[in-house]
């Protein structure tokens, strides 16, 4: 799945962690569970309140979220990070609809913003979603 150049061409994008779930049983939509974290320079210190503000619309504009699109700020290891929760429709290359569950937590450093997101099929989440919550707490900026 994952050849050498895939995960360089990973790297490049600004991914820092990657992980999958490959449960023996296959998942209902056969996209396994998955975590992330993005770092990303924007160029430009902006406040945390703009860049979510604009997170959302973008989300709402270009996914067309299934669900109301929840967010709250929460504590991690020694930040905080904005919270969101989302269901989304992702069409397969057979035409297949399915329901994904999102998880992100977002933390802006000055220019730098570090995205951490959870996606897997809706009816695992609950599985998923108490683990994904600590590994999201764990989460430290580094000086």
């Amino acid at each position: 799945m994952f050849t050498p150049e895939k995960v360089q061409e990973v790297i490049s994008a600004g991914i820092k962690f990657f992980g999958i779930d490959y449960r023996p049983q296959p998942s209902p939509d056969l996209i396994p569970g998955k975590v992330y974290v993005v770092k990303a320079d924007i160029g430009i210190a902006i406040p945390v309140d703009m860049y979510i503000n604009t997170a959302l619309k973008t989300i709402q504009q270009v996914i067309t979220p299934q669900t109301t699109i929840a967010y709250q700020t929460v504590n991690l290891a020694n930040t905080q990070a904005t919270e969101y929760k989302y269901e989304m429709k992702v069409s397969t290359p057979d035409g297949a609809t399915l329901v994904r569950q999102v998880v992100q937590y977002v933390v802006v450093d000055g220019s730098t913003v570090y995205v951490i997101s959870m996606h897997c099929p809706a009816e695992t989440a609950p599985m998923y979603l108490p683990e994904f919550e600590q590994i999201a707490k764990t989460f430290e900026l580094i000086e």
